[in-house]
């Protein structure tokens, strides 16, 4: 089946949080998911959710909690922000439904280069498609694995192939 992601309909986007100082992990944030729900790009876990992390989306960028992982005293920070614009970047979740394989029409985004996706639902690996890798080849972003192959995900301009898998999930998508 063709599915046409679910979209924000604010402008919306992503912010991707380091701790600088600590080793702790990468965390992103985006407006589909919501302020308080986390992904640790270095971790297979699925979202987690803490109202102490990223509190609120501003029109000029984003507050912060009280939790240690996001903003602790005397650690520097590094930020990057990535605000959904046509044929630059998007963020967008797809549902899942177990033992189908779904189509995600990409081609509203713009000529799409890279995708990044994680099941938000499920521990698995980040998944990183890039138009310069051989077809069904993938890089797991939470690993230094070199590329490997990935059967039945697929990856064009236009759109991406999830495959039958055998659980429902959701899954986050972001799309350069």
């Amino acid at each position: 089946a063709i599915r046409a992601p679910e979209v924000s309909p604010d402008g919306g986007g992503l912010v991707w949080l380091k701790d600088r100082t600590s080793a702790v992990s990468h965390q992103l944030f985006d407006t589909v998911r919501g302020a308080t729900r986390s992904l640790k790009t270095d971790q297979t876990a699925a979202q987690n959710t803490n109202a102490a992390y990223l509190t609120n989306f501003t029109g000029n960028g984003f507050s912060l909690g009280g939790d240690y992982d996001v903003n602790k005293p005397a650690d520097n920070y590094a930020s990057w922000t990535f605000r959904r614009s046509p044929k630059f970047f998007d963020v967008v979740t797809v549902n899942h439904v177990s033992g189908t394989a779904d189509v995600v029409d990409l081609a509203a985004l713009g000529a799409v280069g890279m995708v990044i996706i994680k099941s938000v639902t499920a521990a698995n690996n980040w998944l990183v498609f890039h138009r310069s890798l051989v077809a069904d080849t993938y890089l797991a972003l939470n690993s230094t694995a070199a590329a490997a192959v990935l059967s039945g995900w697929n990856l064009t301009s236009e759109n991406i192939t999830i495959p039958a898998i055998a659980a429902t999930q959701t899954f986050v998508i972001y799309a350069f």
